[in-house]
């Protein structure tokens, strides 16, 4: 009976000395630390921007599309041009064209060798300044024609059945005087009204040239007139 009424005095004593110990434990906790079951609220962060900041702002921060936008060129292809530009750089390339096709006509059916000489120059005057005007055409995003036109075509189908002095003289006055008549006044007309800048300096730097080939013509369709 003593042993017992000792050994539950030791347990008792134990117990006691567990209860204070967990007592004290809890005590020493840092009050900062969460208890178990409980849920931490989030602590604001001070140096989080509030509603409005430049940094939450997307308005301030993203950059301004209107502002930043490249606007279109209006140089080269994306160039308007006025329909006088147009109609001038279309009748000016069926024009030279139809210098240099005529010119090799001649070369093959011309009898006179003055008129021959006159073909030939016309044909390398003729492809220099078409070769200009394709680049000035394409310089403003236009394409030139590829053919020589109805008028023109009908004036080489008229050339192409003649032969001889007949044909000489044919393609003086057709090739020679009208042609250039007509190619003056285009040139003079784009050098004076023309808004294109570079058509109309262009105009008027070849002007001079289509004026001296009408007067070598009108000079050799008179002496192709008195030939018998």
């Amino acid at each position: 009976m003593q042993r017992k009424i000792i050994t539950a005095a030791l347990v008792a004593a134990g117990l006691f000395v567990s209860l204070e110990y967990k007592t004290l434990a809890q005590s020493s906790q840092s009050p900062t630390q969460s208890s178990p079951g409980t849920t931490t609220q989030p602590v604001p962060d001070a140096t989080r921007s509030k509603p409005g900041a430049t940094e939450s702002n997307p308005s301030i921060n993203q950059p301004n599309r209107d502002s930043t936008q490249t606007q279109p060129s209006t140089t080269g292809q994306n160039q308007q041009l006025s329909t006088q530009d147009r109609q001038f750089i279309t009748e000016a390339a069926q024009g030279g064209m139809a210098e240099v096709q005529l010119g090799k006509l001649a070369l093959q059916r011309a009898s006179s060798q003055e008129v021959k000489d006159y073909a030939q120059h016309m044909i390398d005057e003729h492809t220099k300044v078409n070769q200009e005007l394709m680049a000035l055409a394409q310089q403003k995003g236009v394409t030139p024609p590829k053919t020589i036109g109805q008028k023109n075509e009908a004036v080489r189908a008229k050339l192409s059945k003649l032969s001889g002095s007949a044909f000489d003289k044919a393609y003086m006055n057709e090739a020679g005087v009208k042609a250039h008549a007509q190619q003056e006044a285009l040139f003079s007309q784009q050098a004076k009204q023309g808004q294109d800048p570079d058509l109309k300096a262009f105009a008027a730097k070849v002007l001079p040239t289509v004026q001296e080939h009408l007067q070598q013509a009108e000079k050799q369709a008179n002496n192709s007139a008195t030939t018998k």
